[in-house]
């Protein structure tokens, strides 16, 4: 019986190379390595950017979550104070799922001192507005609207408003008439400052949209379009302190 033979032509057998003799084996798996890191790190959600500084401007210090709505006034504005309660039916409607930055219109002088649009019984109101934050972040918003009734007679009637609120006058006299007033009010006017925003109402959301004659339900909209799963997003803004300031200070 005649065997079969194969040839094997050119197949010399060669000692095979380790892992770390073969540069491009190597390389390769490096590459995979860092595309595999890259993939792992941004598979994930990654919350939408909030509020560069000042958190002594944060109301809702406790919450957690994605969006942030910055409202930048002046104290004194009809259509800032109008702003403040239709951002606070948006807020009230999201149950503190969002968190809220409220930021005021001013500027410091080289003495130290502080100038606003409507003279000193804005600055002064200001001041008591970004102690009021301080102490009693959660609030801001119900002292606001009480004082939204009479704002330009904001110096008679705020001890009440704040009475109203359970805060105390002296905690807030106190921090409003000194040097911690002054340092939390240069915290607070610096960013519309540097990102020179001088029209009261203003709105920012997550820090990258801007807003500024808008509908309360144009607000929860676009809260919504960052967070869908947030329990007021079943829900229409609409009716009293809802509708858009229509016009601006500054």
């Amino acid at each position: 019986m005649m065997k079969e033979h194969h040839e094997k032509h050119g197949t010399e057998k060669r000692p095979a190379k380790g892992f770390f003799e073969d540069p491009w084996r190597v390389g390769l798996s490096l590459l995979v390595i860092v595309l595999l890191a890259y993939i792992a790190i941004n598979s994930g959600n990654t919350p939408p950017a909030g509020p560069p500084s000042g958190n002594q401007s944060v109301v809702n210090k406790t919450v957690k979550a994605n969006v942030t709505i910055e409202l930048f006034v002046m104290s004194q504005c009809p259509y800032g104070v109008q702003a403040e309660g239709l951002v606070k039916n948006v807020i009230d409607t999201f149950g503190g799922e969002v968190n809220l930055s409220l930021r005021f219109i001013a500027n410091e002088g080289a003495n130290g001192s502080f100038t606003s649009l409507h003279g000193q019984n804005e600055v002064d109101e200001d001041l008591r507005q970004v102690c009021i934050i301080k102490y009693y972040p959660e609030k801001i918003l119900n002292y606001t609207f009480c004082i939204a009734v009479n704002y330009s007679n904001a110096g008679s009637i705020w001890e009440r408003c704040a009475n109203e609120s359970s805060m105390s006058p002296a905690t807030i006299r106190n921090c409003s008439s000194g040097a911690e007033g002054k340092a939390l009010m240069k915290d607070n006017i610096a960013l519309s400052n540097s990102l020179q925003i001088y029209s009261s109402p203003t709105l920012l959301l997550n820090n990258n949209t801007m807003f500024s004659t808008v509908q309360a339900d144009q607000i929860r909209q676009a809260v919504c379009a960052y967070d869908p799963t947030l329990r007021g997003c079943n829900k229409t803004l609409s009716g009293a302190g809802t509708t858009a300031p229509s016009g601006g200070c500054g």
